[in-house]
């Protein structure tokens, strides 16, 4: 039986909408673990976790939580994706295009060679199978 990987929890501080910042917040789970987005260190006691968001490691990245505007990027990112989504629908188009022109082509390239076959006479054919008989 294959054993399931509990992964630790992925911290994530709260937004205040009065001060318009990041703020640490209170967690009550410890049980899989919390890790913090500054490190790659896993936290499975809050005596650890308090000391950590201490550390001037911790305050720089809710610092830069703060001072990063995380609004403007997620224009920034929808725009892209639009842009992208877009310039993939145009290339979709242009392949069926193709396809279709190819299509086009196989058909008359085949059409050309039915109507460029040597036509064979009935009654010769006739005559053909009398003599097999």
């Amino acid at each position: 039986m294959d054993s399931v990987a509990i992964t630790p929890n992925n911290y994530l501080p709260k937004y205040n909408n009065d001060t318009q910042q990041y703020e640490d917040q209170y967690i009550f789970n410890f049980s899989n673990g919390i890790q913090c987005p500054c490190s790659s260190t896993v936290f499975y006691k809050r005596c650890n976790w308090s000391s950590h968001i201490r550390t001037q490691r911790h305050s720089r990245w809710l610092t830069s939580m703060n001072t990063t505007n995380y609004y403007e990027e997620c224009l920034e990112l929808r725009k892209t994706v639009r842009n992208q989504q877009e310039l993939l629908t145009r290339k979709e188009n242009e392949i069926n295009q193709l396809r279709n022109f190819i299509q086009h082509l196989l058909e008359s390239q085949q059409n050309t060679y039915s109507t460029t076959e040597p036509q064979i006479d009935q009654s010769y054919s006739y005559n053909l199978v009398n003599l097999m008989d």
